[in-house]
């Protein structure tokens, strides 16, 4: 009997390690979308004179540290399968005081463009808007094909916000190309920044429920 026992605890330890491997490997994959859309961000932003984009390209970042800490929630959690709970609400916790130190950084350079208007190379932001929505959209999928859990529920938040933030960018760009407004960039940098504030405090509320399967 104790040898039956055995034999089966032995087996769901194995099962559980493949899980975390296979998490741990759609994970990087989704890393490896975040990384450069960031950089191409980043530079689309600074070049097209865009707070709005900067603000979305600071976002995809912090969905990088995200996917890099979850990486790291998997890892924890296939070396102590026993603390599984404490792990993922901690890597929760870490993702949510990320997500509001963007929002603050975000905010800070949407009012720093308000005071400081300058010109925007709104097709320049427009193209490379358009492509962090497909990135967003592509990492959205890979995360549907993972393991359901709280490190992946708290992920998917990450990256659905900033979906919408990348839509925000957008409109930006394509009303300051119609109107020849200055402002409105800045503007929906600072309503991207609220945006990514409430989706942290979101996500720290998030932490403390129980995931349902």
């Amino acid at each position: 009997m104790h040898a039956h026992e055995h034999e089966e605890v032995h087996a769901e330890d194995c099962l559980r390690d493949e899980e975390c491997r296979c998490e741990e490997r759609q994970y990087r994959i989704i890393l490896g979308v975040a990384l450069p859309t960031f950089l191409v961000e980043l530079c689309g932003g600074y070049l097209g004179g865009s707070a709005a984009l900067l603000g979305d390209a600071a976002h995809v970042f912090v969905d990088a540290l995200g996917v890099w800490a979850t990486i790291m929630v998997a890892r924890s959690v296939r070396e102590r399968p026993h603390e599984e709970h404490e792990i993922r609400i901690r890597g929760a916790h870490q993702q949510g005081r990320l997500i509001l130190l963007t929002a603050i950084m975000v905010a800070v350079e949407g009012f720093d463009h308000w005071a400081r208007p300058q010109e925007m190379r709104s097709a320049l932001v427009l193209a490379v808007a358009l492509l962090g929505l497909g990135a967003n959209l592509l990492q959205i999928w890979l995360l549907s094909r993972s393991q359901k859990n709280k490190t992946s529920g708290i992920l998917r938040l990450h990256l659905v916000s900033d979906l919408l933030t990348s839509c925000g960018v957008i409109g930006a760009a394509v009303l300051t190309r119609a109107t020849g407004l200055l402002w409105l960039d800045p503007l929906f940098a600072v309503l991207i920044a609220l945006y990514i504030f409430w989706c942290g405090v979101n996500v720290l509320v998030h932490a403390e429920q129980p995931h349902h399967h």
